[in-house]
């Protein structure tokens, strides 16, 4: 059994579908489609993008590019 990773501790039980290393872009859509709901959930809450960067630990551009994801995605004003 792998030791895993900074994703996860085991590989086996891993939530990527596939592992990081052999598909390092299906990663990073991943790290992002991470961030959509708790994103989603804080502006429906009225917090402003500053504040829901703040909680993240992310950049005021990461979260405008997220909203803007689910804005394409759901057609939903965010």
């Amino acid at each position: 059994m792998s030791d895993g990773c900074d994703v996860h501790p085991a590989c086996l039980s891993c939530p990527l579908p596939r592992c990081r290393y052999d598909d390092p872009a299906g990663y990073q859509k991943w790290q992002w489609e991470e961030l959509d709901k708790p994103v989603g959930e804080m502006k429906q809450r009225g917090l402003s993008v500053k504040e829901i960067a703040l909680q993240l630990g992310k950049s005021d551009r990461a979260i405008y590019q997220t909203l803007e994801r689910i804005r394409k995605r759901t057609g939903a004003v965010v």
